[in-house]
C-alpha cells in the first residue's frame, strides 16, 4: 500500500472547504475499498490491507464535516441537486451523447492496449 493515501484525509479536509464535488470522493474512496474487499475474499490481500482502507475512508469522511456547516453541508448539497436551475451548471450538467460514445471508445482502446500483448504503435495519434 502507498504511504501517501493516508493523506486523503487532509485532502479530503480541503477538498470539503474548497468544492462542492467533494461529496464524490467518499463514495469513490468507498468504490475501491469494495474493490480490496474482493481481494481480501480472493485471498490476494491480507486483512491489515482492508483494514487501512476501511480506517482511511473512514476518517476522509470525518474530515469533510470539519467545515462552517458540519453535517447540514451534506444537506445543502442534497437541496441544491433538487434545483431545476441545477442544469445550468456547466460543470453539474452531463456530458452531451456523442461524448458517451467518444469516452466507450478511447476506454475500449485502453483496455485493449492493456489486454493485448502486442504493441498499438499508432495508439498516441489519438492523444
Amino acid at each position: 500500500m502507498n504511504k501517501r493515501i493516508h493523506l486523503l484525509p487532509a485532502l479530503f479536509l480541503i477538498w470539503a472547504n474548497t468544492h462542492a464535488g467533494f461529496f464524490l470522493g467518499p463514495l469513490i474512496l468507498g468504490i475501491y475499498t469494495a474493490g480490496i474487499f474482493y481481494k481480501w475474499i480472493l485471498k490476494k490481500t491480507d486483512l491489515h490491507e482492508l483494514r487501512s482502507f476501511i480506517l482511511i475512508i473512514i476518517t476522509a469522511t470525518i474530515a469533510t464535516l470539519i467545515n462552517p456547516f458540519g453535517y447540514k453541508l451534506y444537506l445543502g448539497i442534497y437541496n441544491h441537486m433538487q434545483i431545476p436551475m441545477n442544469t445550468l451548471i456547466a460543470e453539474w450538467v452531463p456530458p452531451p451523447q456523442n461524448y458517451v460514445l467518444l469516452i466507450l471508445t478511447i476506454s475500449g482502446l485502453l483496455i485493449y492496449k492493456h489486454l493485448s500483448k502486442t504493441k498499438i504503435k499508432d495508439f498516441n495519434v489519438f492523444f
